[in-house]
């Protein structure tokens, strides 16, 4: 490291230690003054030890500035190889190849902790940069910058830095030979909050281990499956399954049966001590009686998908009740993923409908809506 690149790293991280220190000190002295007006408002007392005041923010400042200092410069620090690998210059062998493709995904370890990486797929296996550690969900999008560098030309094409990258602390190769299976799991990750994400991607290898990771933002999971496996194969990507039409994508979680159960039960005991139940109780009571009775029901199997059915046209979305509704797919403009769906499609009247792993087998649904739409999970039609 030269002695004018650590000259900025300090700067750097004494501005950004600056910032929050003053940040902290300026909220013990309105701290202060809150309480001095409270007290002059409601005690008639119009006093304040300012001497103490100031000496507990400088004290906190400082102890503020030097954590922040710190932790920073080691951040800056651990960044230093990154840099170097990043602002190299590619060679020109490199930059004939043809560009690699990639995705940014979490990885659960430990139980509870979690890490990022940006993982790229190559002829001869899987490079994974470990690009952050733990994460929380305070900065929901923290990943986006880690999505735009698979975007670079450069990048995806400069196997060395990409090598380089995954020799880093936390990084790993896996050899396509490894590699015996890859399944797309596409329910949501508990314990992800209001991060995005597309489902999971499992790699299962001949060791017998298998690592899994959490696709972030909205990316077609299933296209990345069949890129790790045409690389695997040699090139040749998979085929998508043959769906025959119409296929009929039955709801399968039984949500609605314990609550149907519970509100059939609570009726059935309602009606058992009706008239005693109705005698000793006022109006507002027999109203919300009559409510939690009667609404629940119908609502139940109104708002329940029985079944989703794709034609050759169009999606009809029938509920228990036997209402259609139909979505065509000459209307649709956008498939994307959902926290609690799979994949969630936006038609251009504004209507959405989202459909869930339990609704018919993922890679079938998915394989006759890019069929019909043209479209991968992610994109939107122009």
């Amino acid at each position: 490291m030269t002695m004018s690149h650590t000259t900025s790293n300090i700067r750097l991280s004494a501005a950004v230690a600056a910032r929050s220190a003053l940040v902290i000190a300026g909220t013990v002295l309105a701290t202060a003054i809150i309480r001095l007006v409270l007290n002059g408002l409601f005690n008639r007392h119009w006093q304040a030890e300012w001497q103490v005041v100031f000496g507990l923010a400088a004290i906190f400042g400082l102890g503020w500035f030097v954590v922040t200092f710190v932790y920073t410069w080691i951040k800056l620090r651990a960044n230093d190889p990154v840099e170097a690998i990043l602002t190299r210059e590619p060679s020109q062998d490199d930059m004939h190849k043809a560009p690699l493709s990639g995705f940014v995904a979490m990885e659960y370890y430990s139980l509870i902790l979690n890490r990022t990486f940006v993982v790229f797929v190559a002829p001869e296996g899987l490079y994974g940069w470990k690009a952050e550690g733990v994460v929380t969900a305070t900065q929901p999008m923290y990943f986006e910058p880690y999505a735009g560098m698979l975007q670079d030309p450069e990048l995806i094409r400069d196997r060395e830095a990409i090598r380089r990258l995954s020799n880093l602390k936390g990084g790993f190769f896996i050899p396509h030979s490894a590699i015996i299976s890859v399944d797309v799991v596409y329910k949501q990750k508990w314990g992800m909050g209001p991060i995005p994400h597309s489902g999971r991607v499992r790699i299962g290898m001949a060791s017998g281990r298998s690592r899994e990771f959490i696709l972030l933002g909205s990316v077609d999971a299933e296209s990345i499956r069949q890129r790790i496996l045409g690389a695997t194969s040699g090139g040749r990507i998979p085929d998508a399954p043959h769906v025959s039409l119409p296929y009929v994508a039955r709801y399968q979680k039984k949500i609605w049966v314990p609550l149907f159960v519970f509100w059939t039960a609570l009726s059935a005991w309602y009606a058992w001590n009706l008239n005693e139940t109705w005698k000793t109780s006022d109006w507002a009571f027999r109203v919300a009686m009559l409510v939690m009775i009667g609404v629940p029901l119908p609502l139940l199997l109104e708002f329940v998908v029985q079944s989703v059915r794709f034609t050759d046209t169009e999606i009809q979305r029938t509920t228990r009740l036997g209402r259609v509704t139909t979505f065509p797919y000459s209307a649709i403009r956008k498939l994307s993923t959902a926290s609690d769906a799979f994949v969630a499609i936006e038609l251009s009247d504004g209507r959405k409908l989202k459909l869930h792993s339990w609704q018919g087998n993922p890679r079938e649904v998915l394989s006759i809506l890019q069929t019909k739409t043209k479209l991968t999970v992610g994109a939107s039609a122009v």
